[in-house]
C-alpha cells in the first residue's frame, strides 16, 4: 500500500468504538444510566396503567390502551410547542417541527410538510435558529431549553385543576389519570441528563450550560457563522477569526467541535483549498467512529462534499453517501447534487444531468441562503462541465 493509499483509507467511514479504558467506562456508565431510566420509567408507567385499568371492563381497558398513544403524542407535541414558544419569545426563529415521522419545515417563505423516518430515539423536536444579529445570553438559552419540561409540568397542573373530583371509577377517570401521569413522566424524563442519538436531553443541556460556560461561548461564536450564512454570506467569505485552526479543535467539546470542523471544512472546500479541506476531513472521519444521529449525518455530508468538490474521488464519495441519513433539516437538494457528481465521475452523463435538475428544483429547501449560494454555484459548475463534455 502506498502512502497515498494509506492516507486515503483514513478518510473512509468507520464505526468502531475507541477501546481505551476511560471510553469503555464512560460508555458503560451511559448505558447503565439509560437502562435505569428506561426500567424505572417503564415500570412506573406499567404499574400505573395496571392500577388504572384493573377496575375497567375488558372493552374499556382496550379503549384506554388505544388512547394511550395519542395521549403521549399530545404531550410530546406540547413539550415541543413549549420550546418553540419560549424560543420565539427570546427572539429565535422557528424553521422546523417534527412529531414522529411527520416533519413541517420552513422553506424560503413557505411551510411544507413531508413524511420521513425521524431521528432514532427522538419522538419530536423543534429546529430553531438564534436571533440574527445578536448573541443569546445564557439565561435566554436556559429559558428556551427549560420551557419543554416546564410545559409538561404545567399541563399536569392544569389536568389536576380541571379533572373532575367526583368522576368515580370508570374509563373517563382512568383517562384523566393516564394524561396526568404521562405529562409528569415526560417532564421528569426530559430533565434527566442523558444523550440519545448524539443529542443531549433538556436536563443535559441545562447541566452543560451551568457547568461549562466555555462551551456556551464557543457555541455562540459558532452561531455567528451560521447567522452569516443565513444572511447570504457564502462559506469562503466567512471571517477566519470566527473559526478555530485545526490545531485548536481538540480543546473543544465534541458536539461543538463537530460543528466547528464542519463549517471550517466547508469554508476550505468553497475556497478551493484542498490541502486545508483534507485536514478537516481527516478530523471529521476520526469523529465519525463514535458519532450518532444528526452529528453522524453532518459528518457524512461534509465528507461526501469533500469527495465531490475537492478530491473528485468516486470511491470516497460512494463510501460516504449511504451514511447521509436523518437530520434536523431537509438534505434532499444536497444529496441529489452529490448523486449527480457521482454519476458524472462514473461517466453517466444523462443521469448526472437529471439529478442536477432535480437538485436545482429543491434548492429552496436548503435552510440558509449562504448554503444555497454554494450549492447553486456547484450545480452551475457541474452542469457546465457536463454539457461541455457532451459537446466534445
Amino acid at each position: 500500500m502506498t502512502t497515498e493509499d494509506a492516507a486515503g483509507s483514513e478518510l473512509l467511514p468507520r464505526k468502531q468504538k475507541p477501546r481505551g479504558r476511560g471510553n469503555w467506562l464512560r460508555a458503560l456508565g451511559s448505558f447503565l444510566v439509560q437502562v435505569g431510566i428506561g426500567v424505572v420509567g417503564g415500570m412506573t408507567l406499567i404499574l400505573s396503567y395496571q392500577a388504572l385499568i384493573d377496575p375497567l371492563s375488558s372493552s374499556e381497558a382496550w379503549i384506554a390502551l388505544a388512547l394511550l398513544l395519542p395521549i403521549c403524542a399530545a404531550h410530546v407535541a406540547l413539550h415541543e410547542l413549549g420550546h418553540a414558544g419560549a424560543g420565539l419569545a427570546v427572539g429565535m426563529e422557528l424553521h422546523g417541527f417534527s412529531l414522529g415521522p411527520i416533519h413541517w419545515e420552513r422553506q424560503s417563505h413557505q411551510w411544507k410538510a413531508r413524511w420521513e423516518r425521524g431521528l432514532r430515539g427522538i419522538l419530536g423536536y423543534v429546529f430553531m435558529l438564534p436571533p440574527r444579529h445578536r448573541c443569546m445570553s445564557r439565561g435566554e438559552v436556559a429559558i428556551h431549553v427549560a420551557a419543554g419540561p416546564a410545559t409538561n409540568f404545567a399541563t399536569a397542573l392544569l389536568i389536576c385543576v380541571v379533572m373532575p373530583k367526583d368522576a368515580g371509577v370508570g374509563l373517563a377517570n382512568s383517562l384523566w389519570w393516564l394524561a396526568l401521569i404521562s405529562a409528569g413522566y415526560f417532564g421528569l424524563l426530559n430533565l434527566l441528563p442523558f444523550s440519545t442519538a448524539g443529542i443531549r436531553s433538556d436536563g443535559g443541556q441545562l447541566l452543560d450550560l451551568a457547568l461549562s460556560p466555555s462551551s456556551y461561548l464557543a457555541g455562540q461564536q459558532l452561531q455567528q457563522v451560521v447567522n452569516l450564512s443565513r444572511d447570504g454570506v457564502r462559506p469562503r467569505e466567512w471571517p477566519r477569526s470566527l473559526l478555530p485552526h485545526a490545531s485548536e479543535l481538540e480543546s473543544i467539546k465534541p458536539p461543538i467541535r463537530t460543528g466547528y470542523t464542519y463549517l471550517a471544512g466547508l469554508r476550505a472546500i468553497d475556497e478551493g483549498d484542498a490541502t486545508t479541506a483534507r485536514i478537516y476531513a481527516f478530523s471529521l472521519a476520526k469523529e465519525f467512529a463514535t458519532a450518532e444521529g444528526a452529528s453522524a449525518t453532518s459528518i457524512a455530508l461534509l465528507m461526501a462534499t469533500y469527495a465531490a468538490a475537492c478530491a473528485r474521488d468516486p470511491e470516497l464519495l460512494a463510501a460516504w453517501l449511504p451514511h447521509i441519513g436523518q437530520h434536523w433539516v431537509d438534505l434532499r437538494a444536497q444529496l441529489l447534487w452529490l448523486k449527480a457528481v457521482q454519476a458524472q465521475l462514473e461517466l453517466r452523463t444523462e443521469e448526472a444531468l437529471e439529478s442536477a435538475k432535480e437538485s436545482r428544483a429543491l434548492i429552496q429547501s436548503v435552510v440558509d441562503e449562504g448554503s444555497r449560494v454554494f450549492l447553486t454555484d456547484q450545480l452551475d459548475q457541474l452542469e457546465l462541465s457536463l454539457r461541455s463534455s457532451d459537446h466534445c
